[in-house]
C-alpha cells in the first residue's frame, strides 16, 4: 500500500483554501505547496483545476492564458484537468494554445514572446498579466469569504 500524506482525500477547509492562494500568488513551487498542506502534487493540480473552473465561470472574459497565469498550470494541465472533469470549456477564448504541442511548458513561456525587439512590450505585458492575477486571486479570495459567511449566518 502507498504512504500518502496526512490530509489525502480530506476535505478542504475554507484555511487551506485561502492558504493555497496566497502560496500561488507567492510563486511557491507545486511541491513545497503540497508538502505544506500535506497532499499530494496532484491534489494541488487538482483543486487549482477547480479554481480555473470557478474563475471561467465567473468572468467568460479570461481566457485560457489568464487562467494559465492565475493558477500556474500549463495550458496542457488545465486542458486535461477540464476533460477529466468533462467541464464544457468551448466559450474559454484558446489563443495562444496549440493542441499539437506535446511538451508540458509552464504557463510563462507560453505567454513570453522571445523577440528581443518587444522587450518593453513583454515588460508592460507581464505587469499587466500580473495586475489581473492578482485581482482574480482577491475576487476568488473574496468569493470564499462570502460563502464562509453565507454558511456561518445559515447554518
Amino acid at each position: 500500500m502507498e504512504n500518502y500524506p496526512e490530509n489525502h482525500r480530506m476535505r478542504w477547509t475554507n484555511k487551506e483554501n485561502i492558504q493555497l492562494l496566497k502560496e500561488i500568488n507567492k510563486g511557491i513551487n507545486l511541491e513545497t505547496i503540497a508538502s505544506n498542506h500535506k497532499r499530494t502534487i496532484g491534489s494541488i493540480k487538482y483543486k487549482l483545476i477547480r479554481y480555473a473552473i470557478e474563475l471561467a465561470e465567473t468572468d467568460q472574459t479570461l481566457s485560457l492564458l489568464d487562467l494559465c497565469v492565475t493558477t500556474t498550470l500549463s495550458s496542457k494541465d488545465l486542458i486535461e484537468g477540464f476533460k477529466k472533469l468533462k467541464y464544457d470549456y468551448d466559450y474559454i477564448d484558446m489563443t495562444g494554445y496549440d493542441s499539437n504541442k506535446d511538451s508540458d511548458t509552464d504557463s510563462d513561456s507560453e505567454i513570453n514572446n522571445n523577440n528581443e525587439d518587444n522587450n518593453n512590450e513583454d515588460n508592460n505585458n507581464e505587469i499587466q498579466k500580473l495586475n489581473r492575477k492578482f485581482n482574480i486571486i482577491l475576487g476568488v479570495i473574496g468569493i470564499y469569504a462570502i460563502t464562509n459567511i453565507i454558511i456561518k449566518l445559515y447554518y
